[in-house]
């Protein structure tokens, strides 16, 4: 925490200059500032506010005049998207009337263009005397910091001295000089903790003798307070990341420190290991240790010679673990070949797995699990390894089984149909073709074209139910897609975006069970989440672009996919996926935040975010899960109509013939049926 602020006072000291100049104001002018407020807020200064208008200013001028004076410039801004500003002049004017005038320039040209706003009046306040500042009060809330609070008696200082010493030293020394009506959570820092220190505070203002430029208050009562001693960390806990490292983290309860020192060793041991890492960290990886063996931790702030308490010691072993995933990707009638890995595979003795979905099977001595899964949806096996007689680990082994795309199959075969010339007949589609791999389907119509969603209601129940909870709810009506990384992913479902509303935050629903085993492949659809928190996922979802299973199907304990794009859905989700990207923050519930990888449908996005060039969902709804076409070989001898579900079969003149019936699945796959047809 750096040490309190010094504002060299002069710096305030400027002198109002009086006359008139002709403000040349062009076609191309910036769009002049709007509601200009003048707050008198001492005898000699003024709170000025306005509305920023314009989107091409590069910096603001103040003018300011006395009487009938046109306003000329007193002060510059050189920065652009400001709103207000403290005016200060030289001296005291009290009672004096004077012409406030902002405009808003733009220099790019190569000659100013200005904006202005109407001219304002202010009056400057008429106090009776200089007041001193009263009821200093001192806090301390970090280790090497307080905060000072004070009472402003006055309405004409130029600001205020602050003065600290520390200890039983002799003489105050300044700290520095606040603007003029500062009085709250006045931070002073880099201070030594344990250490008593005292303060006091007095007003500046103008003396209008040059001898003697400064007119001060008296002091406010002095305070004195003993910093906190320096703190340590705390809250450190241990985790085992991998065959050789444990991580650490830990709160950081210090403002000072420069560095933490980690110290670690074997549990019962005396020596121990470690360095200093940077200050501010939250966590360390320890490598290269042994499993089985258990160590202790411990964490401490540094700052130089200046040390903290350690935490205490944490304790955490290594302990011995299956290494193969125990969330294996798994489809239906599709050869799946899974090798039971282990740590110290050479102290293993045995290995059992039961509960085995049907069509898979474990072979001991190669210690693999092998098959094709006869079954679909969720299947939990247990693994046990032993190590000797007295030592095992065991875990579940969670499958989640799902059917790869297939061509539909026919459920019901029609008959051979007879009629006579001008009669016809009526049949249906319903009932005759079946898609088993897809169940549950939605249509996801953007304002890029539209896509499907093929859910995985019986291998990710928990999943699927909590994403048609949104669906169902509208909740996703007006989404916009808000990040896009190339070759990636595609993420929407946290914000909107409405004429009426601005942007928002979809409604949550509670966090949803974390459902992984299903690879996240090119085309899955997977829940998104907050970092380490396996259970974390509400409404939004990502398109994988990419085939990201050797990532996202460990990171974080996995990423659920509940659910995936058809080959040819993904041309929309690829076009969305291509746009130019831009990094936007913008206001949420009055709390402005930044969004970065937002796609833009622009060639060139624009540096204001435009509503209209966002890629937004207009609606999520039910997908036909097949559509069908109906066609006859010969219609001379009989025709072939479908309406909806329904085809009526007509005769026309003797004859035979065939009408063919296709079922089409989301996937573009086709089957279909041969009617043979005789005309009587």
């Amino acid at each position: 925490m750096s040490a309190f602020p010094q504002f060299p006072i002069l710096a305030l000291l400027v002198t109002l200059v009086l006359g008139t100049t002709q403000a040349q104001l062009r076609a191309a002018a910036p769009i002049a500032p709007s509601n200009l407020k003048v707050t008198p807020i001492g005898a000699n200064s003024f709170q000025l506010e306005w509305k920023d208008e314009s989107l091409d200013e590069t910096g603001w001028e103040i003018r300011t005049s006395l009487g009938n004076a046109v306003p000329t410039r007193f002060d510059r801004i050189t920065a652009a998207n400001v709103g207000g500003k403290v005016v200060i002049f030289g001296g005291y004017l009290p009672g004096v009337t004077i012409n406030f005038q902002v405009a808003a320039y733009n220099g790019t040209s190569g000659s100013e263009q200005f904006g202005l706003s109407p001219i304002v009046k202010g009056k400057a306040l008429s106090p009776a005397r200089f007041q001193p500042p009263t009821t200093l009060k001192v806090l301390g809330f970090n280790d090497g910091e307080v905060l000072l609070t004070w009472l402003d008696k006055s309405t004409v200082e130029l600001g205020y001295e602050v003065e600290m010493k520390a200890g039983n030293a002799a003489s105050y020394s300044l700290l520095g000089t606040t603007n003029p009506g500062t009085t709250f959570n006045i931070t002073i820092g880099d201070l030594t903790p344990s250490t008593l220190y005292s303060f006091r505070v007095r007003g500046l203002t103008t003396s209008q003798v040059s001898t003697t430029p400064y007119i001060y208050s008296s002091y406010t009562n002095e305070v004195s307070f003993t910093t906190k001693p320096f703190q340590a960390p705390t809250n450190l806990v241990a985790k085992a990341l991998g065959d050789s490292t444990i991580g650490l983290t830990w709160n950081d309860e210090s403002s000072i420190e420069t560095g933490y020192d980690v110290e670690f060793r074997e549990v019962g041991q005396t020596v121990t290991d470690g360095g200093s890492i940077a200050a501010n960290s939250k966590s360390v990886n320890i490598n290269d240790l042994v499993i089985g063996v258990p160590y202790e931790f411990r964490v401490r702030a540094s700052k130089g010679a200046l040390k903290s308490e350690f935490t205490p010691y944490v304790s955490l072993k290594i302990d011995d673990r299956f290494t193969s995933s125990l969330n294996p990707a798994i489809f239906f009638e599709t050869p799946f070949n899974y090798p039971v890995l282990t740590t110290r595979p050479e102290s293993v003795t045995s290995v059992t797995v039961t509960g085995l979905p049907a069509g898979l099977s474990y072979d001991s001595a190669t210690k693999t699990i092998s098959g094709s899964a006869t079954v679909e949806g969720v299947r939990i096996a247990k693994i046990t390894a032993f190590y000797g007689s007295s030592y095992s680990v065991q875990r579940d082994l969670m499958l989640r089984i799902v059917r790869p795309p297939k061509a539909p199959l026919i459920a019901l075969s029609y008959t051979p149909q007879v009629l006579t010339v001008r009669r016809s007949v009526k049949l249906s589609v319903n009932g005759r073709f079946s898609d088993p791999d897809t169940l549950s389907a939605q249509r996801v119509t953007t304002t890029l074209g539209s896509f499907d969603m093929i859910l995985y209601p019986l291998a990710t129940p928990l999943t699927v139910k909590n994403f048609l909870a949104y669906v169902n709810g509208k909740r996703y009506t007006d989404c916009f897609f808000h990040r896009s990384l190339p070759d990636f992913v595609l993420q929407g479902g946290g914000f909107k975006q409405s004429t009426k509303s601005g942007f928002t935050s979809v409604v949550k629903l509670p966090p949803v069970l974390n459902e992984p085993g299903v690879s996240n492949l090119r085309g899955t659809i997977a829940m998104a989440k907050l970092p380490d928190l396996p259970n974390s996922a509400t409404s939004e979802f990502f398109v994988n672009v990419n085939d990201n299973s050797e990532n996202l199907n460990a990171q974080n304990s996995g990423f659920t996919v509940f659910g995936r794009v058809p080959t040819t859905g993904m041309a929309v989700v690829d076009a969305i996926n291509a746009l130019p990207r831009r990094t936007y923050s913008l206001s949420l519930a009055g709390v402005s935040q930044s969004f970065s990888d937002i796609p833009i449908n622009s060639v060139t996005p624009s540096p204001v975010i435009i509503p209209t060039q966002l890629v937004k969902m207009i609606s999520i709804a039910p997908a036909p899960i097949l559509s069908y076409q109906v066609t006859s070989q010969n219609p001379s001898v009989a025709t072939a109509v479908l309406s909806k579900t329904d085809f009526i079969i007509a005769g026309i003149a003797k004859g035979t013939t065939t009408v063919t019936v296709t079922a089409i699945d989301l996937d573009g796959q086709t089957t279909s049926q041969v009617i043979p047809v005789t005309v009587n």
